[in-house]
């Protein structure tokens, strides 16, 4: 049983909140231990306020989060919270005093003022003490309690098509949004600020609740594990993969700018500073400790996954949204990527084999009306100007030419419509329109391909230039298939968003009879 003058404190996660399949998991902030959490259900009193459902007298179940294992936390059963949020306790020692006591201390008070506190056992809070904590965390945090708040689950599919789409005035139909981003470089000491004017931003324009987007796409480097590019990098493993994750998700980090809520609609995968810089296999077959260790780190900080599955690539939306008319094809350039060297590079693929089929069967399996977005943290195009004849020399997908001329091939002779490439990793937003042409079947293909700016990136050296990209290009390959060479034709006209530009790109795409209008726009920070 627990001590009425026990002291606790009450915290929304710091760290560790992870949407996944549909329910929230939760764990503990290490620096302060295990901890009792639940989703707490919410509404608004008769002048606005929040507060938590269920009045005074209910209990609630807690269920016990520990420190670095996540934990699924039940969705409430009061039918009519508007809100949730995810409250951890944690116990103070009776015998240490100290800012555990006083932070709780008003919230213990009014509690016992309302005469419904009581002693209870570690897994049951009053509806009391728990009301108490939530208005004390919002004397302290204002406004920004808020941000922490959580949608609660509505029936499918219903509930994902209000979520995921705005609705026009009458007669322009239904607009799907699609945020996409990479990059986010960690801050110094004096760049805190400028760090975290990106995740502002997209705070500003997606506040939550059904202020969402349809999703947001994290196409990789959410984190730099060699932030100073092997200077000043943690020689410990165990930190320098877990360090640079505990900075992104911190109370001051990036994540805490956005709703928590956010969360539920986004997807990512991850690149090359997720592991190590410009990170492929240095012969076939290799990984190594530090591929390892990310490719661990980023399952358990990113996805929730205590054990990463056998590929990285994922599909949406899920089977019960078909009826919505877009799909999305989240590729791995990185850890699929195979071997390249002078004897290997007519053959290399940059997606793997496995994974290469698997894109081709969806596009082919795909409607033709249906809106097809294909991600990846390399872009397809347009070309870089340095290194074109040399491809070893380059990370993306025109360094792999056997993969880059394929998709190209495959999207001309299947005469796909409403395909759009997203992509990140190069630190300068840009958008091209790309036309293939089959030289002797006459079949051709349009499709887009848009580049998202960096989230941060402070260091000039680090990023593209428009002066290297081939935004007015046409090219042609020869491309041998079933015993016939075709001769393809690539035209590419593309634009650039400027260069030193932060922020993420935004894609809308509108129903158009068969088809879907497409427009990309860039958020600055």
């Amino acid at each position: 049983m627990t001590n009425p003058s026990r002291s606790w404190l009450w915290q929304t996660p710091s760290n560790g909140l992870v949407h996944k399949q549909g329910s929230w998991y939760a764990c503990a902030d290490r620096t302060l231990g295990d901890a009792w959490g639940l989703l707490a259900p919410l509404q608004r009193d008769g002048e606005g306020a929040w507060q938590v459902a269920g009045g005074d007298d209910a209990e609630f179940t807690l269920h016990r989060v520990t420190v670095d294992h996540l934990r699924e936390l039940p969705m409430p059963a009061q039918s009519e919270a508007e809100r949730l949020v995810c409250l951890l306790r944690y116990d103070h020692p009776d015998e240490r005093p100290g800012s555990f006591a006083s932070a709780f201390a008003p919230a213990r008070a009014a509690a016992q003022r309302k005469g419904a506190h009581k002693a209870a056992a570690d897994d049951k809070v009053a509806g009391a003490d728990l009301d108490a904590a939530l208005q004390e965390l919002r004397r302290q945090l204002g406004d920004d309690l808020e941000r922490q708040f959580l949608s609660p689950p509505a029936p499918r599919p219903q509930a994902q098509a209000a979520a995921s789409r705005a609705v026009l005035p009458a007669g322009q139909g239904e607009v799907f949004t699609f945020a996409f981003a990479s990059c986010q470089y960690p801050s110094g000491m004096l760049d805190r600020l400028p760090a975290l004017r990106s995740f502002e931003a997209i705070a500003r324009r997606f506040p939550g609740g059904t202020g969402l987007p349809t999703r947001l796409l994290l196409l990789g480097d959410q984190v730099y594990t060699d932030a100073t590019y092997g200077l000043l990098d943690p020689a410990r493993l165990d930190d320098r993969y877990r360090l640079p994750y505990e900075q992104l998700t911190c109370c001051d980090g990036p994540w805490a700018c956005v709703p928590q809520d956010l969360k539920r609609v986004t997807c990512m995968t991850l690149d090359d500073h997720e592991i190590a810089d410009d990170w492929e296999p240095w012969f076939p077959g290799a990984t190594g400790e530090q591929y390892k260790r990310g490719l661990a780190a980023y399952w358990r900080y990113q996805r929730g996954e205590e054990t990463p599955p056998d590929h990285l690539w994922t599909t949406q939306p899920e089977p019960w949204e078909p009826q919505e008319g877009w799909r999305l094809f989240m590729a791995d350039t990185r850890t699929a990527r195979e071997y390249r060297s002078e004897e290997t590079l007519a053959e290399a693929t940059i997606l793997g084999r496995k994974q290469t089929e698997s894109l081709e069967a969806w596009l082919a399996e795909a409607p033709p009306q249906d809106l097809k977005i294909v991600s990846s943290a390399a872009m397809l195009l347009p070309r870089t100007r340095i290194f074109q004849d040399t491809p070893l020399r380059l990370d993306n997908w025109q360094g792999y030419p056997a993969s880059f001329q394929r998709l190209l091939a495959f999207i001309c002779d299947h005469g796909l419509r409403n395909l759009v490439f997203l992509s990140g990793d190069l630190h300068l937003g840009c958008s091209a329109r790309i036309r293939v042409r089959n030289r002797a079947s006459g079949q051709e293909a349009e499709f887009q391909s848009h580049h998202a700016p960096a989230l941060y990136a402070p260091y000039p050296f680090a990023n593209e230039t428009r002066w290297n990209l081939l935004l007015e290009d046409g090219f042609s390959f020869t491309r041998e298939a079933g015993g016939q060479a075709s001769t393809y034709d690539v035209s590419v006209s593309g634009h650039t968003l400027g260069e030193g530009v932060h922020g993420c790109g935004i894609l809308q795409a509108r129903r158009n009879g068969a088809g879907w209008k497409i427009e990309a726009d860039f958020l600055r920070a």
